[in-house]
């Protein structure tokens, strides 16, 4: 895990993400497991929610970098799993655009920037169907949150891990987005 000033905890260190500064992270890393995090779910009251959509920057999570390290990462809402993506690598064969000059040449420096989409009765990923997960099936309305689970499964066929950048690191300049559509309850 590190910010755009420094690395803040050691490679394989779990503890780490309890240490207070893992809210500046920029880039994670791990070569197993998930990452969740609670989103707001911030909506006007008596709306009908039509679709989700998230989009990060990922890569697989190979010693230094393979850009040729397979990974099958998955993506949860609520404990449903909307879609898993296979990235092809890890990518380090040019500088990442935004990384900070610290950052080591032979290090991960950027991944793909991917978008699911979770609407009436299918999820896509950059447009391209990857489940049957429907946006009634999240059970978003009435919550003041969702879970959001990023990571490798430990049944995956391809256990290459995961690395997930913020908008200070890599070639896209976001964090993690999240969107909701909704219409009012009378449309």
């Amino acid at each position: 895990m590190a910010s755009d000033t420094e690395m803040i905890i050691r490679d394989s260190e779990p503890a780490s993400f309890y240490h207070p500064k893992h809210i500046h992270a920029q880039i994670i890393w791990f070569s197993k497991g998930y990452l969740e995090y609670i989103m707001p779910l911030e909506l006007p009251l008596n709306v009908t929610i039509k679709s989700l959509e998230l989009s990060m920057e990922l890569c697989s999570e190979a010693p230094n970098f393979d850009n040729e390290w397979l990974s099958d990462i998955s993506v949860r809402v609520n404990g449903i799993e909307i879609g898993m993506w296979t990235s092809p690598g890890d990518f380090g064969d040019h500088r990442g655009r935004l990384n900070p000059s610290w950052w080591l040449d032979r290090m991960t420096q950027y991944g793909l920037l991917k978008t699911w989409r979770v609407e009436g009765g299918r999820t896509t990923m950059d447009m391209k169907k990857v489940s049957g997960v429907g946006i009634g099936d999240l059970q978003l309305e009435g919550r003041p949150y969702l879970r959001l689970q990023i990571g490798v499964d430990s049944n995956a066929d391809h256990k290459g891990g995961m690395s997930i950048f913020g908008r200070q690191f890599g070639d896209y300049e976001q964090d993690i987005k999240m969107r909701i559509h909704y219409v009012p309850h009378n449309r």
